[in-house]
């Protein structure tokens, strides 16, 4: 699974997805400008994300975060991890 946008030094080893027989699917539905509203809505207070977000971990509880998102049975609509 390859979530978020990866940062300048990050890429996908190609030499893995062949040898490892890997399959990756991206989703990217929103436009630069989707962002910025969202943004100035969440910074305003139009748009309250606290609905939104179901479960928080720390970053160190990562794979527990990943195992509720899987769990239909958590309720997870959205989980944030704080670094």
């Amino acid at each position: 699974m390859v979530t978020g946008i990866p940062g300048a030094g990050d890429a996908l080893a190609t030499r893995d997805l062949v040898t490892r027989n890997l399959d990756v699917s991206t989703v990217f539905g929103a436009p630069p400008r989707a962002w910025v509203y969202a943004v100035r809505a969440f910074a305003t207070g139009t748009l309250d994300p606290s609905r939104v977000v179901t479960h928080e971990f720390v970053l160190e509880d990562a794979e527990k975060a990943l195992g509720t998102v899987a769990d239909r049975a958590s309720g997870a609509v959205k989980v944030l991890l704080h670094p």
